[in-house]
């Protein structure tokens, strides 16, 4: 299987006094096969499709992998593109369905990514890899093709001869276009933004002392939650603001990632009268028209009630439109309304009052024997020091040093160097697995999720006993592109977890 284009030559194979003539190939680039007017004849194809070609730094790409077949694969794999200094999010499920191409039917399975370039200029995104098994037209295990068995559907293909195949697509090239050096605000490159806002309740009413939430929202169509900014929660002096943690998420809508970051924030009104809530903005790039917009929540006049009759009153702020007297002056004139006259009222609050003491007192007894059974629990556990020595290697510790360590096998595989690679390799080993760390190579290779990707690492064992000339001829960046998919699907245990990146494409049949 050449890892490289050009002429590759097998060498003599002796076996005693007899010996074999040497073989030249002439091995074209993986792409090659797509192009042309061949493509008819091929029973695989491999399509690839970006869109903008020419997008903004930071911005989304849309891009496209399809994989047509008109013959069954087996031990299909597809790697994912890598695009160097850019981050891929897979966008969604698989679609699969069928199309016709020069009178063929070709069964089609589309996977769609959304890449965010990182840096202006040029960027060169290379095609997934797939690695598969396809029939050898014609031809099938010899001892099986006059068996009583040979018409019955799907028993011949059981022992129909295959070979290996190894396809990559076109590289697309992209000119990544810089940040606008007139842009003033948040660098946001999206497809669509938009502000929302709710109340609760619904509609809102402000009144002095009661807390009336809201809720601000980002939607992005084009970036991911990570990329938006923080939402200003900025209010008058006549307010006291409580705001809760930010709620962000990620999902796919179409050909797009579709972030979104949420605040909610409690308002409580300290003064009655006339206020602002003052407007929310947040500035973006529209990818599509290339100009900068703002998407607004324009500012709320807002009337405060003075508080409820026997609720506790804030002295007046600066700024305030009502005096505090004339809100005093309120709050006497409903009281001398009302149907019950104000000593009454005095009276049964005071009587309301005299009646709680005694479950104040029941509830304050139920706390402090809630406290006595906790300590006594307590006592027997360990001293704080030992819980932290025990919980020093937390999730997010362990989620760094797999971080570290596969970035760390990436830097060897892309500089070929096999025995860093190695290490890397046993660092993310011990990482993802602590209580039981695989023993060697060989062992890690079992636990990984893909069968091409145990046959690379199970190749780099190899390399590490042999002579120099072969590990340095280790192709690291092609081995990287497997690697990357066993390392996101390892199995829990110490035994690989047999799954298929690609699902089957036909059923089987002879």
């Amino acid at each position: 299987m050449p890892k490289h284009n050009g002429t590759v030559t097998i060498p003599v194979l002796h076996l005693g006094t007899l010996q074999s003539d040497p073989l030249t190939l002439s091995v074209k680039p993986a792409s090659a096969i797509q192009s042309g007017s061949n493509d008819s004849k091929q029973p695989v194809l491999l399509e690839i499709e970006a869109e903008p070609d020419a997008p903004y730094v930071q911005g989304e790409v849309r891009y496209t992998v399809r994989l047509l077949s008109r013959v069954p694969l087996r031990e299909a794999s597809l790697t994912e593109p890598l695009a160097g200094d850019a981050l891929v999010e897979k966008l969604g499920d698989d679609n699969e369905y069928t199309v016709q191409r020069n009178g063929a039917s070709y069964q089609v399975v589309e996977r769609r990514y959304a890449i965010f370039p990182q840096h202006s200029g040029a960027l060169t995104i290379e095609s997934p890899l797939l690695a598969a098994s396809i029939p050898v037209s014609g031809r099938r295990g010899g001892m099986f093709d006059n068996s009583p068995f040979a018409g019955f559907p799907g028993f011949g293909s059981m022992f129909t001869e295959t070979k290996p195949l190894r396809l990559r697509g076109r590289a697309i090239n992209l000119d990544v276009q810089p940040q606008p050096a007139d842009v003033q605000g948040n660098w946001l490159p999206a497809h669509a933004l938009t502000l929302t806002e709710n109340w609760s309740p619904e509609p809102p009413v402000f009144r002095v002392g009661e807390p009336v939430t809201r809720t601000v929202s980002i939607i992005a169509e084009g970036l991911s939650a990570a990329q938006l900014p923080a939402i200003a929660t900025d209010v008058p002096d006549n307010f006291k603001a409580y705001p809760d943690q930010p709620q962000t998420s990620t999902e796919t809508q179409g050909n797009y990632l579709i972030g979104t970051r949420t605040q909610k924030i409690a308002l409580v009104p300290t003064t009655a009268g006339e206020m602002v809530l003052p407007e929310i903005t947040v500035s973006w790039w529209d990818t599509d028209a290339r100009q900068e917009r703002v998407a607004t929540l324009p500012a709320r006049h807002i009337n405060v009630l003075v508080a409820k009759p026997g609720a506790t009153t804030t002295a007046q702020a600066p700024g305030s439109s009502v005096p505090l007297q004339k809100a005093q002056a309120e709050e006497t004139r409903v009281a001398a309304t009302s149907d019950t006259p104000a000593v009454n009222a005095e009276s049964d609050q005071s009587g309301s009052s005299l009646a709680y003491w005694p479950w104040i007192a029941g509830v304050l007894f139920l706390a402090w024997l809630a406290t006595l059974l906790l300590w006594l629990r307590d006592r027997g556990k360990p001293s704080r020091e030992a819980l932290q020595a025990a919980q020093a290697d937390t999730p997010t510790t362990t989620k760094h040093r797999l971080a570290e360590s596969r970035t760390g096998l990436q830097k060897a595989c892309m500089a070929s160097d096999v025995k860093a690679a190695a290490k890397a390799l046993r660092d993310w080993a011990a990482a993802r697995w602590p209580e039981s760390p695989p023993k060697g190579l060989p062992e890690l290779a079992q636990r990984l999720g893909s069968e091409a990707a145990r046959r690379e690492v199970i190749a780099l064992d190899r390399l590490l006993y042999s002579d120099g000339n072969k590990a340095l001829a280790w192709d690291g960046k092609t081995a990287w592109s497997v690697l990357k998919d066993g390392l996101s699907h390892a199995g829990r245990g110490d035994l690989a977890q047999t799954t298929e990146s690609l699902p089957e494409l036909y059923p089987r049949f002879s």
